[in-house]
C-alpha cells in the first residue's frame, strides 16, 4: 500500500504539472508586451517587416530602359508619369495604414490568438497594394484597375476597424478606451470603409479621377477624428 507521504507527493506533482499547463497556455493564447517580450515583439517585428516590404516593392514597378538619349529618357520619363503617380499614391496609402496600425498596436498591452490571425490577414492585403498599384500606372484608363484597388483599401479598413473592436471588447488593451475614443475610433472606420466601397461604382465613371476621392477621404478622417474628441464623454 502507498503510504500517505507517497500521496502527499504525487498531488504536488500533479499540482505542479497543472500549474505549468496553464502558464503554457496562457502564454500561447496571449502574449503580454511585460510577461513575454519576446513573442510579442515578434508579431511587432514581422508587422514592421510586410510594410517595410509594401513599400520596397512599390519602387519596382518603376523602370527607365538603360542606353537611351537625352530625347528618349525625357520621353520615358513622361511615359513613366502614371507609375509615378500610382507610385505616390500608394507611399501615401501605406503610410496611413502604417501609422494606423502602429498607434493601434503601441497600446495593445497583450495579443491573442485571434488579433495575431487578423493582423495576418490584415498584412497578406498590405503586400497585395503593390500589385494593385502597378496595375493601376499600367493601365491608367482602365477603370477595373482602380476598382480592384478600391476593394483592396475598402477591406484593408474594414479589417482595421475590426481589430479595434477586437482588443476593445476583448480587453487587450494597456489602458481602456474612454467611450468617446471608442465610438470615434468605430466611426472613423466605417467612413473610410465605406468611403473606398463607394468610389468602387464610382471608378467606372471617373476612371483615373477616382483617386481624388481617395484623398478626398484623409482630411473628412481628420474631421471625424477631431469632432470624436470635442464630444462629451
Amino acid at each position: 500500500m502507498r503510504s500517505a507521504r507517497d500521496d502527499r507527493k504525487q498531488r504536488r506533482v500533479r499540482a505542479m504539472f497543472r500549474s505549468r499547463q496553464e502558464t503554457a497556455d496562457e502564454a500561447i493564447d496571449a502574449y503580454d508586451r511585460d510577461k513575454h517580450p519576446a513573442e510579442f515583439n515578434r508579431v511587432l517585428a514581422l508587422s514592421d517587416g510586410v510594410f517595410a516590404i509594401a513599400l520596397t516593392l512599390l519602387v519596382l514597378s518603376l523602370d527607365v530602359p538603360p542606353g537611351l538619349t537625352s530625347g528618349e529618357l525625357g520621353s520615358a520619363l513622361q511615359d513613366q508619369a502614371p507609375m509615378l503617380l500610382a507610385f505616390a499614391v500608394s507611399v501615401g496609402i501605406i503610410a496611413l495604414f502604417w501609422f494606423s496600425h502602429h498607434e493601434l498596436f503601441s497600446e495593445i498591452q497583450r495579443i491573442d490568438s485571434p488579433v495575431m490571425w487578423l493582423n495576418f490577414v490584415y498584412l497578406s492585403l498590405v503586400v497585395l497594394i503593390p500589385f494593385v498599384q502597378q496595375l493601376q500606372g499600367t493601365y491608367p484608363l482602365e477603370p477595373i484597375a482602380y476598382v480592384l484597388f478600391a476593394l483592396v483599401l475598402a477591406v484593408l479598413n474594414l479589417l482595421d476597424l475590426v481589430m479595434h473592436e477586437l482588443v476593445y471588447r476583448r480587453k487587450l488593451l494597456g489602458r481602456v478606451w474612454s467611450d468617446r475614443r471608442y465610438r470615434t475610433e468605430i466611426a472613423r472606420g466605417f467612413v473610410l470603409t465605406g468611403g473606398f466601397l463607394l468610389s468602387v461604382p464610382l471608378a467606372f465613371v471617373l476612371v483615373n479621377y477616382t483617386i481624388l476621392i481617395w484623398i478626398l477621404l484623409i482630411p473628412i478622417d481628420q474631421f471625424v477624428k477631431r469632432r470624436g474628441m470635442r464630444q462629451p464623454v
